[in-house]
């Protein structure tokens, strides 16, 4: 049988080990916005805000305190989730693809002077001429 956990912040149903504590999905992407977004909440009442699956988007300050509180660290992001592995791969990939686009003399071939039916379509969105 498997144990049913519960989100250590809002006590929602956890979707698994998130920042070091078993939380919801709900409060495991506030606490992501939150790091990365160094927001500085602030809490209208007390700073005593209850905080569980009914309340838990009514104050972010008591929200976020409450995530340290039960233990969600910065540090908590696994590694091989982290995409920067993918991100170098795919930074490579574009790097030897813009090389493979120069000419001999290292100028850009003749193929690739004018915007990608892409580019095109999208600055026609825009109505900017080309």
């Amino acid at each position: 049988a498997k144990e049913t956990r519960y989100c250590a912040v809002c006590n929602d149903y956890a979707s698994g080990y998130h920042y070091g504590v078993w939380s919801c999905e709900g409060c495991k992407a506030f606490f992501k916005r939150s790091i990365q977004g160094h927001n500085d909440y602030i809490c209208p009442a007390t700073n005593q805000c209850t905080i569980d699956k009914n309340r838990r988007k009514s104050c972010q300050a008591c929200r976020l305190r409450k995530c340290y509180d039960v233990g969600m660290i910065k540090g908590g992001i696994r590694k091989d989730r982290r995409g920067g592995r993918m991100l170098k791969y795919k930074r490579q990939r574009d790097d030897e693809e813009r090389r493979n686009e120069m000419g001999p003399s290292g100028d850009m071939r003749g193929s690739n002077l004018w915007p990608s039916p892409l580019v095109i379509k999208h600055t026609k969105k825009n109505s900017l001429a080309l």
